[in-house]
């Protein structure tokens, strides 16, 4: 159900009053991609800046230009810098899930029932596919090419099972494999300390003063190539007895789930969490520290209202947080929620979004919201409703906002990725428009109409 605020246009180039300022001059291109049901699930920028897409497109110009032998809708799509010009578009199962890139530019594409395969730099060519042994659904791939697939138990983004994950040499060799753990929904790998970390959550039921009640509770855990585990964060416990019960220091009862994890360009890990209420686990540090549960609050520097959990209630919010991939070191983290007119709390969903960091530590994240976004930018000719598919960018401090926009009310962002590319940043997106016939907004799109439920990206430049 959509939650309606009011909000006062700037300027005619959709520019709202809050956050940085962004303009329809920013974006190199905002195009829709397929037809219904067809989707954007991952985007990467290349080195020199050209744009990689995993979508799903059964129908348009991009789906006819497709080659390759493979049948279905799942293709891998290379463009030129800037994002408005296609150079390659390879066909490579009967659907496409998530995509990496190592170093050298190569492509890793998660197939699903179909498994994993590497491209090569310019999307031509089929270098390796590998039978995963399941529902190949994220991946991602370090630098050197070694690449770790997370297989769902079940095909559900939410309640996927433990999974199993497995990890390959830059040449498709299977290295390893080992099983995660509770849901396990998403994963990232650091080839400089070869580590696979993954994210999910568990159900439970834990006593909270009065009576026990259900809660939900993220996890965090890293384990080296071959399976060992390194470290394990969160994931608290429901013993009363315990050190780390989940409600020692005070009452953590607020359902947590881990949606996404990537290593950002910084060397950093960036883990993107949701809380359904203000009294949540990542108030506090995130492991027992010498057999005790830390009572140190965690670092979270102060920003605004729309990142601080005050005046809200059970409605889903999004903690960011960056840690040392190597060690599970905490550094500091962010939450990030919508405000109603009335001051209230609204809800920002991560669940089948995104997380990625430059390499100054700039943090961006992709999901969909109900009413009361800090847009910095409305798309042109969209209205002035604040939620829905949009993409946050946040300072190198976690300390305050570089944008956030909104494309289409009804949208769902899937994906973001930022790159330096020359002397500027430059962000990419995308997802799944709105169910509804909302107005989409195109500039230099290589597709401009598309049925509701379609596939779409878009490129911009912050600065």
């Amino acid at each position: 159900m959509r939650l309606i605020c009011s909000v006062v246009l700037a300027t005619s180039t959709a520019v709202v009053s809050w956050g940085a300022a962004l303009t329809e001059a920013s974006f190199s291109v905002c195009s829709l991609l397929g037809g219904s049901n067809d989707s954007v699930r991952a985007a990467r920028l290349q080195s020199d800046g050209s744009v990689v897409l995993a979508a799903n497109v059964s129908v348009g110009p991009v789906a006819r230009a497709a080659a390759g032998n493979a049948t279905g809708r799942g293709l891998v799509i290379r463009l030129a810098p800037g994002g408005s010009r296609l150079l390659a578009a390879l066909r490579v199962g009967a659907e496409v899930r998530d995509l990496a890139l190592d170093s050298q530019d190569n492509i890793f594409a998660a197939l699903g029932r179909e498994g994993a395969a590497k491209l090569d730099p310019q999307a031509k060519r089929v270098l390796w596919k590998k039978d995963t042994g399941g529902l190949a659904a994220r991946l991602d791939a370090a630098k050197d090419g070694t690449c770790a697939v997370l297989n769902y138990d079940t095909d559900n983004d939410t309640t996927p099972g433990p999974g199993t994950v497995v990890v390959l040499a830059a040449d498709g060799r299977q290295l390893s494999t080992f099983k995660g753990r509770h849901h396990t929904i998403d994963l990232a790998i650091d080839g400089a300390s070869q580590t696979v970390v993954t994210i999910g959550w568990r159900q439970a039921n834990a006593f909270d003063g009065r009576r026990r009640e259900p809660v939900q509770i993220a996890h965090l855990t890293a384990r080296g190539y071959n399976g060992a585990e390194k470290y394990h964060l969160y994931d608290w416990s429901t013993d009363t007895n315990a050190p780390g019960f989940i409600n020692r220091p005070a009452n953590n009862m607020a359902d947590t789930r881990g949606y996404r994890v990537a290593l950002g360009a910084d060397g950093k890990l960036y883990a993107a969490f949701e809380c359904a209420g203000g009294n949540h686990i990542f108030r506090y540090e995130p492991r027992l520290i010498h057999g005790a549960w830390v009572e140190a609050k965690a670092k979270k520097p102060k920003a605004d209202q729309y990142h601080a959990f005050h005046n809200s209630r059970a409605e889903h919010k999004v903690f960011v947080a960056r840690f040392d991939p190597a060690t599970g070191e905490y550094l500091r983290g962010q939450e990030f929620c919508g405000r109603l007119a009335n001051g209230r709390a609204n809800a920002v969903r991560v669940k089948s979004g995104g997380i990625a960091a430059g390499a100054e530590g700039a943090l961006y994240l992709a999901g969909t919201a109900a009413a009361g976004l800090p847009a910095s930018f409305l798309a042109p000719g969209t209205g002035d409703y604040t939620g829905g598919g949009f993409v946050l960018g946040l300072k190198p401090g976690l300390d305050g906002r570089l944008f956030c926009v909104r494309l289409q009310p009804g949208a769902e962002t899937h994906t973001v990725d930022a790159r330096q590319i020359g002397d500027r940043t430059v962000v990419v997106c995308g997802g799944t428009t709105s169910a509804k016939s909302e107005p989409f907004w195109t500039k230099n799109a290589l597709q401009t109409e598309s049925p509701p439920k379609s596939g779409f990206f878009a490129v911009f430049t912050p600065e």
